[in-house]
């Protein structure tokens, strides 16, 4: 008997030995597995607050691309109002009419308290004005 344990002894000892690397092995794969799961959590936060914050800049240029669309289409309206105006005013043969519609363009293109009083002093009859004669 003590022949036949002597011959299996290193065989139990490999046999251990191969156990005892197998379980370092797995608590080192269990430690990485952790660490890459912990690693795994982080990355997927991150791609939320990412995907978030993407979101949130898309919102905000589509509402400022939609504003520049009101503003473009508004100042469209307003050149063309503009135009009117000054045709009107261009073609109008009495001064008071002239008067009236000199008054609507410096309020439509915002013109300070001095430049309209500039502008108010000028002479309303032909001499600051060709004639069409």
């Amino acid at each position: 008997a003590l022949q036949l344990a002597a011959a299996n002894e290193p065989t139990f000892f490999l046999y251990a030995e191969q156990l005892a690397r197998k379980e370092v092995e797995i608590a080192s794969l269990r430690k990485q597995k952790h660490r890459l799961e912990g690693e795994v959590r982080q990355l997927q936060d991150r791609l939320l607050e990412d995907g978030e914050r993407h979101r949130e800049q898309v919102a905000a240029l589509q509402s400022h691309i939609e504003k520049n669309i009101r503003d473009q289409s508004r100042e469209g309206a307003n050149l063309e109002y503009l135009k009117n105006i000054i045709y009107r005013f261009l073609t109008l043969p009495d001064s008071l009419g002239r008067q009236q519609t000199l008054t609507a363009i410096l309020t439509i293109l915002h013109f300070s308290p001095e430049e309209k009083q500039a502008i108010t002093r000028l002479p309303t009859g032909g001499s600051w004005w060709p004639s069409g004669k």
